[in-house]
């Protein structure tokens, strides 16, 4: 979910790869690097797995100044 609470769907770009997302309901899907998500309350990144597919990882800190590459946070409202 999003920061206000907003299912989202995520995808590969495709076959060959890339991550994308889209709010539930939305036609427009957004090609990123990563996003930050909420999933039963944690925040976690989620983003393209190593051979394909969508992976949900716990984020356990935040560290200034770092943020990954084309990565979007979804949980701030």
């Amino acid at each position: 979910m999003d920061g206000q609470g907003q299912p989202l769907e995520f995808a590969n770009e495709s076959l060959s790869g890339g991550f994308m997302f889209r709010r539930a309901g939305e036609e427009d899907w957004t090609v990123c690097g990563s996003v930050i998500a909420r999933i039963d309350g944690r925040r976690v990144k989620v983003h393209e797995a190593r051979f394909g597919g969508v992976v949900a990882e716990p984020v356990t800190e935040d560290i200034p100044g770092l943020a990954p590459y084309r990565q979007i946070d979804l949980t701030r409202p």
